[in-house]
């Protein structure tokens, strides 16, 4: 088993494997990043002393599914590929998207949309950014409260949707199956061909053997044959010879024709039984 492990065709092939389903992965899960960073600005000073109760409701706002709807209603351009589903359902989609944190201590706010195109990561991250202005008006007074601004972005990069460490750990073991499964494939082949070849072998000979038992019993089948009828051969007989009188030949009705007796047939008393009896014993009969 050891030594399997170091044959070339495993080598060969448990890398190519490697390679092959590591860009597959990347292809399937990368992601497009995009980012904003919003910097809250207090305008009075009871707006300054809750600004960390701000800074919080501003982080938690986007996550929600009214903020996720609003953002529709502004912008129908948008696609709601899950508008036929449950709220919770929609909110978990929501938040598979977005992503929201604030940095350090600061009053900026940064906001991440995620998505397979690059294009649609970054209009869902500025329509985003567009509708928490919006809403954030509906709690705060922007002109005298609170001002927010757009310090960064949007920045696009390339992101990976999962869990990294459990997708290498599952690359690696498909990538050793592969080189397992193309190592043994070769003695797989050959020993179900031969499989193939003694089980052919097995059913011609049943074949045969059944084949001469049914040649053996065959002549039940056959039908009678019946004895070939012999000529007879007449010879020529010598001109010296005496010619043999040719004799009528009588009916063979007539020949063994039992002639009938006439007159009454009377039955023997007893006493010529006894008679006849005694004769028989004494040969005289």
């Amino acid at each position: 088993m050891k030594n399997l492990f170091k044959t070339r065709t495993f080598l060969i092939s448990a890398g190519i494997a490697l390679v092959a389903f590591l860009v597959l992965e990347i292809n399937s899960q990368q992601l497009f990043q995009s980012n904003y960073r919003i910097l809250a600005i207090p305008k009075d000073e009871k707006t300054a002393r809750n600004l960390e109760i701000i800074l919080g409701n501003l982080e938690e706002i986007p996550m929600s599914l009214s903020f996720y709807e609003k953002m529709l209603e502004l912008n129908p351009d948008i696609e709601d590929a899950s508008i036929e589903l449950t709220p919770a359902k929609r909110k978990k989609i929501w938040n598979e998207k977005i992503a929201t944190k604030r940095i350090k201590k600061s009053a900026i706010i940064e906001m991440s949309l995620f998505d397979q195109s690059q294009w649609q990561a970054e209009i869902l991250s500025r329509q985003t950014v567009t509708s928490l202005t919006a809403v954030a008006s509906r709690y705060y007074n922007i002109q005298t409260e609170l001002s927010l601004r757009i310090i960064d972005g949007p920045i696009i990069s390339r992101g990976y949707q999962g869990n990294i460490g459990l997708a290498v750990l599952e690359i690696i073991i498909s990538s050793f199956a592969f080189g397992l499964i193309v190592t043994w494939s070769p003695s797989l082949l050959k020993k179900i061909k031969f499989e193939k070849k003694e089980l052919t072998n097995f059913f011609a000979k049943k074949n045969i053997v059944d084949e001469d038992v049914y040649q053996d019993f065959s002549f039940l089948n056959k039908p009678s044959v019946k004895p070939a009828k012999t000529a007879e051969k007449k010879s020529l007989a010598p001109s010296n010879l005496p010619v043999e009188e040719v004799i009528e030949e009588m009916p063979m009705k007539e020949v063994f024709e039992i002639p009938t007796v006439e007159g009454d047939f009377q039955e023997a008393t007893p006493g010529e039984v006894k008679e006849r009896l005694n004769k028989l014993l004494k040969g005289g009969l």
